[in-house]
């Protein structure tokens, strides 16, 4: 089995997958010293989203922050594997980034498309790109693997749920529809700093992706460090080409 095909094989029967040192040193290091900067320049207004938690620094539109963001989300192998579940004309509609604060920022379990169809059909993933590694400890992302072939509710206990833990430079992919949430970090979870979220659709008569020169902002879709690609769902606000 190649690495493509075993990511696209944990997706369809786990809902998730891990790709390991997407993000490398010279990038890891960018992205501790820029993060801070950015988010003290977040204007709710100029950039169109509000923080999606309380307790949380937040950036929308991350990708016209900085031209490091303006190809990241076609780093192999997260660009592949979008690619092969929503075609080659996906849509970059947004990337923005969340760090939930200490003893702050808790999810319950939800799905991030509530309308995508069940089972194997993938209509929209979500990517989150770990700077500084995840852990119960500091907010690791927990999931129910399995949860996005039902449509089955959140369970009452979590006794099947587990932690996404990965070291930096990790990209973990998600299937929208499984059942994820963020847990309050008990330390200081540089999760911006850990994190961005990206927004792709794949449209009818799009035109091939490009690299970003527009001035007009993507549309928000889906923060907490995580991407979220999707066929139709979402509607592409500007292209991206290779």
């Amino acid at each position: 089995m190649t690495e493509l095909s075993s990511h696209i094989h944990a997706i369809l029967t786990q809902g998730f997958t891990t790709g390991r040192n997407v993000l490398k040193a010279d990038d890891l290091e960018f992205l501790r010293a820029t993060m801070d900067d950015i988010y003290a320049a977040y204007d709710p207004e100029r950039d169109g989203l509000q923080p999606p938690l309380d307790g949380s620094n937040f950036s929308a539109n991350t990708v016209d922050k900085h031209p490091f963001f303006h190809t990241l989300f076609l780093r192999s192998p997260i660009y592949d594997i979008m690619r092969h579940f929503l075609g080659e004309d996906c849509i970059l509609s947004s990337l923005n980034s969340l760090e939930p604060l200490k003893d702050q920022g808790n999810q319950s379990l939800h799905r991030d498309n509530d309308n995508a169809k069940l089972g194997e059909q993938v209509d929209s993933l979500n990517s989150l790109w770990v700077v500084d590694g995840m852990d119960p400890e500091n907010g690791a992302t927990r999931v129910l693997p399995g949860s996005h072939l039902t449509n089955s509710p959140a369970p009452e206990d979590e006794k099947d749920v587990i932690h996404v833990e990965v070291p930096p430079g990790t990209v973990v992919v998600i299937n929208a529809s499984l059942l994820h949430a963020a847990p309050p970090p008990t330390t200081r979870a540089a999760a911006a700093e850990s994190c961005t979220a990206t927004s792709c659709a794949k449209a009818p008569n799009s035109r091939p992706i490009r690299e970003n020169t527009s001035r007009r902002k993507p549309r928000p879709f889906c923060p907490r460090r995580r991407g979220a690609y999707s066929r139709s769902t979402i509607k592409p606000s500007h292209h991206f080409r290779v």
